[in-house]
């Protein structure tokens, strides 16, 4: 597999080292001192209107859908953008951001994607990892983000790319080949239905735990950077259904359905799995 050094391999690297890692959070982080509307450098379109994050243009940065424009790949390869990511990444503003559990393992990642990547010249990769050995590395994060949004990094087409909810997704499919015995196949309705209306609200539920917002309709998610999340568990609980209706037949008359005892003992453990699952990692793992 082709390695290169864009900004969709750099967020997948970073990802692993920040409290937050969802596409918009992340990619507001590492652009900060860019965008930044007190700075000095903040670039504009055409039009002379200044380049802000939003959740369309970080989800198709992160996912290798679009390319970074021209003008913030100018603005960011300057000397002075470069003192300006690594005074920022050195701050507190930045660091009280990453999560120390990971944190190291966020710079392994960041590191082999340096030394594998094909498109940055050998003499330029012994620069960065000469910085990373000195023990700079937050300046060897910023300098590896310069050089990341200066990449190709529309690597994957829009019309391709697979939803969350689409039932050719990569889980889906896997899915279907490991149920072998009829083969079922799981469908992913594209408008939430009846059957699982009790399962969305407590999604709901949850999500309004995690943010205070007030969630309706799965539109409302958008904003909140949690829409992957939501289909993602709602592929999950498609998947449930198909199991369960494909064992029904087999269990015996004086046998107990294993989905109803699993239920039973989710009941116990839902409050604090509710209040857990959206929790920063930190939280989680002293939760449960």
């Amino acid at each position: 597999m082709r390695v290169i050094l864009n900004y969709k391999s750099l967020y997948e690297a970073v990802k692993v080292g920040v409290t937050n890692d969802g596409y918009t959070p992340v990619t507001r982080l590492l652009f900060f001192p860019v965008f930044d509307p007190k700075g000095d450098i903040l670039p504009c379109d055409d039009n002379g209107i200044p380049y802000a994050v939003d959740t369309k243009n970080a989800n198709a940065w992160c996912k290798g859908e679009d390319n970074i424009p021209v003008n913030i790949k100018t603005a960011v390869g300057k000397k002075s953008t470069l003192e300006a990511l690594i005074k920022y990444y050195k701050s507190k503003d930045f660091t009280d951001q990453l999560y120390e559990a990971t944190e190291d393992e966020m710079y392994e990642a960041v590191v082999d994607i340096v030394k594998n990547c094909e498109d940055v010249s050998d003499t330029a990769k012994k620069a960065l990892l000469k910085v990373y050995r000195s023990g700079e590395k937050l300046e060897f994060l910023a300098r590896v983000f310069q050089r990341a949004v200066r990449g190709e990094n529309k690597v994957v087409s829009k019309s391709r790319k697979k939803k969350a909810a689409d039932t050719d997704a990569d889980s889906v499919t896997e899915f279907n080949k490991l149920v072998r015995k009829r083969k079922p196949r799981v469908k992913v309705p594209k408008k939430v239905q009846p059957p699982e209306l009790n399962y969305v609200t407590q999604l709901y539920l949850a999500y309004h735990s995690a943010t205070g917002k007030t969630i309706t309709k799965p539109e409302d998610l958008d904003p909140l950077d949690y829409r992957e999340h939501f289909e993602h568990q709602r592929k999950t609980f498609y998947m449930a259904e198909t199991v369960h209706s494909e064992i029904r037949d087999s269990v015996m008359p004086n046998e107990a359905d294993p989905f109803d005892e699993l239920t039973y003992y989710y009941k116990l453990l839902f409050p604090a799995l509710r209040a857990n699952m959206l929790l920063p990692q930190e939280g989680r793992r002293e939760a449960l």
